[in-house]
């Protein structure tokens, strides 16, 4: 992860957006759609409320990009994504459905 990465997270997403070449650099950064997908979607968190991306918002990143590149068959389930980035050690938050916090209410 580079330090502009973490430090600066939505200068590091607009610099991804603005150069053409920015998502295939990511992916070969990183190796695989899930740890690109959860780079930008930790970047995201961080600029906007901070905290660990979720599981949905993993996947979503992971449909947006994997479009964006081409690689539309290359998109896994939400719990195989997450698992893969578990296992690389990179933090997935479980996703939590509102209305099950509310069923006893």
């Amino acid at each position: 992860m580079r330090e502009e990465e973490r430090m600066r997270p939505l200068a590091w997403l607009h610099e991804i957006e603005r150069h053409g070449a920015g998502l295939e650099q990511l992916f070969e950064e990183s190796g695989s759609l899930a740890v690109s997908a959860w780079r930008v979607a930790r970047a995201r968190c961080a600029a906007a409320q901070g905290g660990v991306p979720t599981t949905r918002q993993l996947y979503t990143v992971a449909r947006e990009l994997a479009a964006r590149v081409g690689y539309f068959d290359a998109v896994l389930s939400e719990a195989t994504l997450a698992s893969e980035c578990v296992r690389r050690g990179l933090p997935v938050s479980a996703q939590i459905n509102p209305s099950a916090t509310h069923a006893g209410a």
